[in-house]
């Protein structure tokens, strides 16, 4: 039997995990999750032969599209940063809340399982929220790999 005095404190990995998790999807959110430009609309073929003025408006009413869709990218980009952030912050503190829990009954042994699943089922959110990221922004998926 090992002393209490003589014991090393273990590493508590699930919480070192989640802290990383939460550093890297950070790091992503700042690199706009990998958000590639959209590509401009191709010029259509007969092109040359339409008027000067439905050309101007043409490129016009294209330059204005791809505005407002790089802006709504970044509008998406800067709300969902919100919401993932928000739910990795709720993971840690529902694992630390578990993890400094000394259950003495029932009660609070219900309490701690309680808060440990509802940390797993935030993880599931998590997941959730990359991939309708990464499924709703032009993106390069090998670069959200984690």
């Amino acid at each position: 039997m090992i002393l209490k005095k003589d014991r090393k404190e273990t590493k508590f990995e699930v919480m070192d995990n989640m802290l990383d998790i939460w550093k890297q999807v950070t790091e992503l959110s700042f690199r706009g999750f990998g958000k590639q430009k959209r590509k401009k609309p191709k010029i259509p073929k007969n092109f040359d032969e339409w008027s000067e003025k439905s050309q101007n408006d043409w490129i016009t009413n294209t330059n204005e599209r791809t505005l407002r869709q790089e802006q709504w990218d970044m509008n998406f980009i800067n709300n969902e940063t919100q919401v993932v952030d928000n739910i990795c912050r709720k993971i840690v503190q529902l694992i630390d809340q578990a993890n400094t829990m000394v259950p003495q009954t029932i009660m609070e042994f219900d309490q701690k399982r309680l808060w440990q699943d509802e940390a797993i089922g935030l993880c599931n959110n998590l997941k959730q929220e990359l991939n309708h990221i990464a499924d709703t922004i032009p993106c390069n998926k090998n670069f959200l790999a984690i």
